[in-house]
């Protein structure tokens, strides 16, 4: 379980040209200290439902715009109610989400409530947990990019209930530990406030 960031120092430090490697010792320290734990100050319910309501939000205003231009451009409407457009949109959704939570432990959702994902220790969780997060957290647009939803008889129907049942499940999980989601607990991740000991 090698923290994120812990690979690209390394490549830092063992580069090649002279340049790219930090000139000093207490660069490295400082390498070092972004990696290492901090305590957890886990984000509150309400934090983490506005962060993921902005995201949604967000990403709907995203996709209207999108169909808007694609009717202008080539007349036709509303893209994302085809296969193909609830395909791509579901796989912009999740890009936005991995690269997001991979990258930069946090979307623009938790960005603007000042939350990040870390892992159980407060450092940068490992990048194979990221997906199976989401995946656990949005299981819809995982099943749309599949296109399960529209080989499947009631595929919309199912792919919405899984949705629904993946909501229940982490409010639920939420309400009885006070403090993680049922996705959290799995993988070993938690949303905490973005605050930095120094």
């Amino acid at each position: 379980d090698l923290p994120i960031g812990f690979e690209d120092m390394l490549q830092k430090l063992c580069a090649k040209d002279v340049e790219a490697r930090p000139a000093t010792m207490s660069e490295v320290v400082r390498m070092l200290d972004d990696l290492r734990p901090r305590p957890v100050h886990h984000a509150p319910l309400v934090t983490r439902v506005v962060a993921a309501l902005t995201d949604v939000v967000l990403f709907f205003a995203f996709v209207s715009l999108v169909q808007v231009a694609v009717h202008l451009a080539l007349g036709i409407p509303h893209i994302s109610e085809t296969m193909w457009g609830g395909i791509l949109f579901s796989g912009v959704f999740i890009a936005y989400q991995v690269i997001g939570e991979t990258r930069y432990q946090q979307t623009i959702g938790k960005w603007l409530m000042q939350v990040h994902v870390t892992s159980r220790e407060g450092a940068p969780p490992p990048r194979r947990r990221i997906l199976p997060r989401l995946v656990l957290r949005y299981p819809m647009p995982v099943i749309t990019l599949f296109g399960v939803a529209d080989l499947l008889p009631w595929g919309d129907e199912i792919a919405m209930a899984t949705q629904g049942v993946a909501i229940l499940l982490g409010l639920l999980w939420y309400a009885a530990t006070r403090e993680i989601s049922f996705s959290d607990a799995l993988t070993r991740t938690r949303v905490a406030f973005s605050m930095r000991e120094r």
